[in-house]
């Protein structure tokens, strides 16, 4: 399943290979690496490559379903949904735990909150999740403001490696239900 997600500015949609540069263009900025747990910092042409070509099997075994952000045709982020323990938010069994990153010429614009909310609505429409978790590094108050208005609450906190950082750093845990989604943003 491969989804393409159009909101009120954006499109959300796979990655290519033709997108590799411009992938590591926008991760490759410190502000932002350092805010994810995965991305290295620096980031190579190769490790774009290489991650763009493992999406196809991630979404078919229903781990991980990156999309680009685009405005205007240009990649400004990502964003997706990926397969974790549920464990880390105290319930059983998976979860899937959305993740974004905005490139920072974009920042402060909205995309973050909007991409997200498609992604959210996504994932409770067509993958049919009753919860979804998310997770921001401690020192990132503005992750943490957009989930709260996408209507996440607080469920605990892990240390969480940050592969640019290549340490552990506190990262406050937030759950959203499939109800609270519905009730928040009107949808049945």
């Amino acid at each position: 399943m491969t989804p393409e997600i159009k909101t009120e500015r954006l499109l959300l949609r796979s990655f290519t290979p033709e997108d590799a540069p411009r992938l590591v263009e926008l991760v490759s900025a410190w502000d932002v690496a350092r805010m994810t747990s995965r991305i290295p910092h620096p980031y190579s042409p190769e490790l774009a490559a290489t991650w763009i070509a493992n999406h196809e099997s991630g979404r078919t075994a229903g781990t991980d379903y990156p999309l680009a952000i685009t405005s205007g045709g240009q990649i400004i982020g990502c964003t997706g949904l990926h397969r974790a323990p549920g464990k880390d938010w105290g319930l059983a069994g998976d979860i899937l735990e959305i993740g974004y990153w905005i490139g920072v010429p974009y920042w402060g614009r909205g995309y973050a909150s909007e991409a997200a909310g498609a992604m959210i609505a996504w994932g409770f429409g067509q993958l049919n999740q009753t919860v979804l978790g998310a997770g921001h590094f401690a020192d990132n108050p503005a992750s943490r403001r957009i989930l709260e208005k996408l209507g996440f609450t607080p469920a605990g906190q892990r240390r969480m490696t940050s592969a640019a950082r290549g340490t552990d750093v506190d990262c406050p845990l937030l759950l959203l239900t499939r109800d609270t989604w519905h009730a928040k943003s009107g949808i049945k």
